[in-house]
């Protein structure tokens, strides 16, 4: 259980511990204390001289809490050992550090009596925080940048509820997003879809690429979502960097195993970024659908030293003007993956693994098993233990999408109820029906848990 705020001077969401001995006002304490002020500190602080603009003369130190501002000013000096000057006779070492502490004390013990939390307001996902949640409940690799647009940001931070508005357009974007991350997930995607990945402009090719198989040399790695078994196409395309030497094979991957090796031949026809003009190598191929990683790369078949006559640094791609006399090895520009072609209901992914945790063997165990999957991923979704009604809202979308399909069709359209809820969105901390305007109370472990 935590506060839900903190005074300005303490953690937020921790009450200020007070050091044994010293939480309670004492009078005997407090003109001792207020002794060493006026024989050391008052004789330059004083309502005459005011250096540094301070006073403390008429300070009255019963009310040190109600002043913390001015207080803890002294208490930086103190702790920092720069007050009084080096110059300036000084107390005791023991007498110094009682009063620091005996100030932090006073300032700690008022404070913890007038905390102020503040409100606490709904709090949207932002882009990131969608991902993320996306991929713990269904173990789905998602785009988020191709789903949702950008967050607002309010001082340069993006997951500021107050900067997290909800627009109608907004909302829209979330349950088309929803709609395509349920499908994704356990669906039958039949739709052909396209996705390019350009190869950064201001690094070399010239090196082993990190997840790339040994042996190989430049090109790139990018992680695809497959939404359903089928053929896929890859085309891809030289960056356009000149003349290249010949005779370079070029491997496509996907998850670490050869798909295909191409002849680097007919590519790189024209110079630029431009592909006007240019060719291209293509191939289709059937690929199982989830996430993978799909790499092209050449095989490194040659490692001696370059042997033009002008020693060269090691360009980088975006440097695509030729210079005749050199020749450099082949880039790739970008890769293009299209498809499915052909599509078929997936059997089997890491999505499907995760979220479908039984299957019905008749007809008649498709209610209870629905229950358990949608009780499931509505714990995990909604951050707290599933209510009877949360489940009944999503067993009331698997009948609708039951009929229409099958046992993996009332689920999907389950999950895109699920996530776009405002349960699953947005949250919140419900204030206790009791609580007096402005009193503090405590928040609950799971509303704790959820903030962080």
């Amino acid at each position: 259980m935590r506060v839900v705020g903190a005074h300005p001077s303490t953690s937020a969401g921790v009450t200020p511990s007070v050091p044994k001995g010293q939480g309670a006002p004492d009078d005997h304490r407090g003109a001792k204390q207020r002794a060493l002020l006026d024989r050391y500190c008052v004789t330059c602080h004083n309502d005459r001289t005011k250096t540094a603009n301070l006073s403390l003369a008429k300070l009255d130190l019963a009310t040190v809490g109600d002043h913390p501002e001015l207080w803890e000013r002294v208490v930086r000096k103190l702790r920092a050992g720069v007050m009084p000057p080096p110059d300036v006779k000084r107390p005791a070492l023991e007498e110094y550090e009682a009063l620091r502490d005996w100030l932090e004390a006073e300032i700690d013990r008022k404070a913890a009596t007038r905390v102020n939390p503040g409100a606490v307001g709904l709090h949207r996902l932002n882009r990131t925080e969608y991902a993320s949640a996306v991929r713990d409940l269904l173990d789905l690799e998602i785009d988020v940048t191709t789903l949702l647009p950008p967050d607002d940001s309010a001082r340069g931070f993006d997951n500021i509820a107050g900067s997290l508005t909800i627009s109608p357009t907004l909302l829209e974007a979330y349950t088309t997003a929803a709609a395509r991350v349920a499908r994704m997930a356990v669906g039958f995607w039949k739709t052909p879809t396209e996705s390019t990945y350009l190869a950064p402009g201001d690094t070399s090719q010239n090196q082993h690429i990190e997840g790339l198989p040994l042996g190989t040399r430049g090109g790139m790695l990018v992680r695809h979502e497959f939404p359903a078994d089928g053929e896929y196409k890859f085309s891809l395309q030289n960056f356009g960097i000149g003349s290249f030497i010949p005779g370079e094979q070029l491997e496509l991957s996907i998850d670490g195993e050869r798909a295909h090796l191409f002849k680097y031949q007919g590519v790189g026809l024209t110079q630029g970024m431009s592909g006007d003009g240019d060719g291209a190598l293509e191939v289709t191929i059937p690929v199982k659908a989830g996430s993978r990683a799909v790499g092209a790369t050449f095989l490194a078949t040659n490692y001696r030293p370059s042997l033009d006559m002008i020693k060269q640094y090691d360009r980088k791609s975006l440097e695509n003007n030729s210079i005749p006399q050199l020749q450099y090895y082949p880039a790739i520009g970008f890769l293009r993956i299209q498809g499915p072609f052909t599509a078929q209901r997936p059997t089997d992914s890491r999505s499907i693994r995760k979220t479908l945790t039984c299957r019905p063997a008749t007809l008649s165990h498709e209610e209870a098993c629905a229950k358990a999957i949608l009780s499931t991923l509505a714990r995990h979704a909604y951050r707290r233990p599933a209510t009877p009604q949360d489940v009944g809202e999503l067993m009331s979308f698997f009948y609708e999408g039951r009929p229409a399909g099958t046992f993996e069709d009332g689920i999907e359209l389950a999950i895109r109820r699920l996530l776009a809820s405002p349960k699953f969105l947005v949250r919140a901390e419900k204030e206790p029906g009791n609580v007096r305007p402005g009193q503090a109370y405590r928040i609950s472990d799971l509303e704790l848990a959820s903030r962080l």
